[in-house]
């Protein structure tokens, strides 16, 4: 009640929903899957063309596209929740 008499909309920020957060996560772990798809891809093609067991030579290739893939992830739920909060922003005025 406080927060009403005070022209605070209580629930705009507190409690219900975040779409936001659970769009960070699900695109960081699509992300994190394709880097590691791409990963074990990449690492299949090098083992059979250079007739090397599979994992072996090439670990450091799992971390990298794992680590590019959940950032590239983060990039595109943030650039989406920019837009879609500028979007916001002109409705509004």
């Amino acid at each position: 009640m406080a927060l009403i008499e005070k022209g605070i909309n209580p629930r705009k920020n507190y409690g219900g929903p975040k779409p936001y957060a659970y769009m960070k996560y699900a695109l960081l772990l699509i992300g994190a899957g394709v880097g590691l798809l791409l990963a074990y891809i990449i690492d299949l093609s090098l083992a059979q063309n250079e007739g090397l067991s599979m994992g072996a030579e090439n670990p450091p290739i799992y971390f990298a596209l794992i680590a590019i893939g959940g950032g590239l992830g983060l990039f595109i739920a943030y650039m989406l929740e920019k837009k879609d909060l500028s979007n916001q922003k002109n409705i509004e005025e």
